[in-house]
């Protein structure tokens, strides 16, 4: 809900979560005002730019679910900065500040004790205003974007640092734990997006999460994930073959790759990967107002690292493939 100036904002969103069953935030669009003023947002979790919707699907990254990575706050305060003009020969795409308490609806703390939780969160892109042209076209890198994000979280609560899940929207599945930990952690995230042709659409990131020296259950918690996908536009009703887009319409195809190394984690379980193959189609309604996602994904990990209720949900107690269809309204 926005005013008609489009100065104020509100975003609400409904979750079927255990312990989450609404979650609101409201904005101040001061950019409306001077583009060097920011946004500023106040609510149970920012709507902010990050690295887990980078790769061209509904859904979260494995990884950056389990940790909330640019969304896992609660009562946060927020600045946004995502309409900057040019700088030289470069452009800031978006920058973001949040502070707040640290996933509080996922490790609350027990009643009667002091809420201790912190969590910073810092965001970054930057893209090129240009690029090396010849006669035959040359490289276009206007539309190549550099993303940093930065976390550090204190929850103050032996609750543990995560489990790692399915992302699909039916139903989520327990593949990995990532231990348990008290104290600070940080989380680093590095993203790439580009559209080298007007149909081709890529994308990778890498997250580094790490437990800190003074976490006290164990220090020696450390996980990354790397993940590549990549957006291709079939069809569109204008354009045609190999064209549409979010306005024209449109179907549109993404495959996507990601891996996550549990690293040397104590006494908890050993070193493994858990990976992810997944294939997305797209429908895009004419007008940008809906979009149907079909969605298949096939998930692995190493017995070292796999949860118990994974091999009831396969023979071989470390692959399964699941299938999603999901549909976005905007109204």
């Amino acid at each position: 809900m926005t005013s008609q100036q489009g100065f104020y904002e509100v975003k609400w969103t409904f979750s079927g979560n255990a312990s989450v069953a609404f979650n609101g935030d409201g904005y101040l669009h001061f950019e409306k005002m001077n583009p060097y003023l920011p946004t500023v947002g106040f609510g149970y979790n920012p709507s902010v730019k990050h690295l887990a919707v980078s790769a061209y699907r509904v859904e979260d990254s494995i990884l950056a679910d389990a940790l909330g990575f640019g969304g896992g706050q609660d009562r946060s305060l927020v600045l946004a900065w995502n309409k900057l003009p040019n700088m030289g020969a470069a452009k800031v795409a978006f920058l973001n500040f949040a502070i707040g308490h640290a996933e509080l609806d996922e490790y609350p703390g027990d009643p009667g004790v002091e809420d201790n939780s912190r969590s910073m969160y810092v965001s970054l892109g930057i893209r090129p205003l240009g690029g090396t042209k010849t006669m035959a076209g040359g490289i276009d890198m206007s539309s190549f974007e550099y993303d940093f994000a930065f976390e550090s979280l204190n929850n103050g609560y032996n609750y543990g640092a995560g489990t790692l899940r399915t992302t699909n929207a039916t139903k989520r599945v327990s593949l990995a734990s990532l231990g348990e930990a008290v104290g600070d952690h940080t989380y680093v995230g590095h993203g790439l997006q580009w559209s080298p042709l007007k149909a081709l659409s890529l994308a990778a990131h890498l997250i580094d999460w790490k437990a800190d020296a003074d976490s006290g259950v164990a220090a020696d918690l450390h996980a990354t994930e790397w993940r590549v996908a990549v957006n291709v536009w079939l069809w569109g009703p204008k354009s045609g073959m190999m064209g549409g887009s979010k306005s024209e319409g449109g179907i549109s195809t993404s495959p996507m790759y990601s891996v996550i190394d549990l690293k040397d984690r104590g006494e908890t379980a050993g070193t493994g990967e858990v990976k992810n193959l997944g294939w997305a189609v797209v429908y895009n309604v004419p007008g940008g107002w809906m979009q149907i996602h079909g969605i298949w994904d096939r998930y692995e990990c190493d017995e070292a690292v796999c949860n118990d209720n994974v091999a009831h949900v396969s023979e071989d107690g470390k692959s399964f493939s699941t299938f999603t269809l999901v549909a976005e309204y905007r109204f």
